[in-house]
C-alpha cells in the first residue's frame, strides 16, 4: 500500500486541479458531519461547505469535457463508446458496491433508528433518478445523479453544438455560454412554478457548463485563460472580481437561512455565483505551478470514493457517538481510509 500511495504521489497532475478538489471534498465532509450540531456562531460558516458540491461540478465539467471538446476541434468523429465505456468502469463499480453494502449496513448489520433504508428505494440509486425522486437515504448521491446524467449527455449535446456550429470557435463559445446560462433560468422558472430548485440536473446545468466552457477556452487558448505561471495586474483585478462573487453568493446564502420565505434573487443566484466564482478565478490560475503538500493530493486523488463513503457511515459515528464533536477527526481519518481501500481494490481495477 505504501508503494501504490507513493505511485499516485508521482503522477502528473494539474496542482490547482488537485488543490479545489480537496477543498471541495474536505468541505463536504466536514458539512455533512457539523449539520448535525449547533455551533454558535460558527454554525453558518460550517454549513458553507455544501458549496462544495458546486466546485466539483465545476471541475467535473472541465475534466471530463476536455477530451470530447478536443475531438470536436480536431474534426475527429466522436468516440462515445470509448467515452461511456470509461465514465461507466470510473462512476458505476464503487457506487452500485456502496449502495448495496450501505443497504446491508442499515438493515442487518448496525441498523440504525436514524435510517430507514427501504428496498424499493434501490431502484432510485441503481438507475441515478435519486435527485429527481426526492429520496434521501443517500442524500448525497443527488449529485453522482447529476454528474452522471452529464456524462451521458455530453457527447451528444457536443455533436449537436457541433452540427448548429459547423465548429466555428466563435458560435461554440455562445452556445456553450447560453448552455450555462441557461440553468439560471431554470431556477427562476422553478420559483415561479414552485418547484425544488436544488438537486434537479437542469438546476446544476450552470456549473457543468462553465467547467465545460473552461476546458474550451483553455484549449483554443483563448486570451481571458491565464496560460502563464504568474499573474499579470489584469488577471489579480479577474481574481479579485471571482472573490468578489464568492463573497456576494456567501451573502445570498447568509440571507437565504435567515428567511424561511423562499426568496426569488436567492434561489436563482445562490448556487450559481459559486460556479461562475470558480470559473472566473481557475480561469486565471489554471496554469500555476505550486507545490502541494502530500495530504492535499492524496484527498484530491481519492475524493470520488471518499465522498461516496463519508455520508454512508456519518450516521454510524452519530449514532455511536452522539455527543462527542471530537469524534470529527476519527470519521475524516476512518472514512479516507475506506474511500482508499475502494479506489484500490474496485475502482481501479475495473
Amino acid at each position: 500500500m505504501k508503494n501504490y500511495l507513493n505511485s499516485i504521489l508521482l503522477l502528473e497532475r494539474n496542482p490547482v486541479l488537485d488543490l479545489f478538489r480537496a477543498l471541495a471534498i474536505l468541505m463536504v465532509v466536514e458539512v455533512h458531519f457539523f449539520s448535525h450540531y449547533s455551533i454558535a456562531p460558527f454554525s453558518y460558516i460550517l454549513d458553507q461547505g455544501a458549496l462544495g458540491v458546486d466546485i466539483f461540478f465545476v471541475l467535473s465539467g472541465f475534466l471530463v469535457g476536455r477530451s470530447p471538446i478536443k475531438q470536436l476541434l480536431s474534426g475527429g468523429k466522436q468516440k462515445f463508446k470509448t467515452f461511456y465505456i470509461k465514465r461507466f468502469f470510473k462512476i458505476i463499480p464503487s457506487f452500485y458496491f456502496a449502495i448495496i453494502f450501505s443497504f446491508i449496513l442499515y438493515n442487518y448489520i448496525l441498523p440504525l433508528p436514524i435510517k430507514n433504508f427501504d428496498a424499493n428505494e434501490l431502484v432510485y440509486y441503481f438507475t441515478f433518478t435519486q435527485n429527481y425522486s426526492g429520496s434521501n437515504v443517500l442524500f448525497h448521491a443527488w449529485s453522482l445523479c447529476v454528474e452522471e446524467h452529464f456524462y451521458l449527455l455530453l457527447p451528444f449535446s457536443l455533436f449537436i453544438v457541433s452540427l448548429i456550429t459547423n465548429k466555428k470557435p466563435k458560435a461554440i463559445l455562445y452556445v456553450l455560454i447560453t448552455i450555462a446560462i441557461s440553468g439560471y433560468l431554470f431556477r427562476y422558472i422553478g420559483v415561479q412554478l414552485n418547484m425544488e430548485t436544488y438537486a434537479g440536473t437542469h438546476n446544476r446545468i450552470d456549473a457543468l457548463a462553465l467547467g465545460v466552457l473552461l476546458a474550451y477556452l483553455d484549449i483554443i487558448k483563448h486570451p481571458f485563460i491565464n496560460q502563464g505561471n504568474k499573474n499579470s495586474s489584469k488577471s489579480i483585478r479577474i481574481i479579485a472580481f471571482g472573490i468578489l462573487l464568492f463573497i456576494l453568493g456567501l451573502v445570498l446564502g447568509a440571507v437565504k437561512i435567515n428567511y424561511n420565505d423562499t426568496i426569488t434573487i436567492i434561489e436563482v443566484f445562490y448556487h450559481g455565483l459559486i460556479p461562475l466564482s470558480v470559473f472566473i478565478v481557475l480561469s486565471q490560475i489554471l496554469h500555476r505551478k505550486i507545490k502541494l503538500p502530500t495530504w492535499i493530493k492524496l484527498s484530491s486523488y481519492f475524493s470520488y470514493n471518499w465522498y461516496l463513503w463519508h455520508y454512508i457511515l456519518v450516521y454510524c459515528f452519530l449514532h455511536y457517538f452522539p455527543d462527542s464533536k471530537i469524534i470529527f477527526i476519527p470519521y475524516v481519518l476512518f472514512t479516507f481510509v475506506i474511500g482508499v481501500l475502494t479506489t484500490y481494490f474496485i475502482e481501479e481495477p475495473f
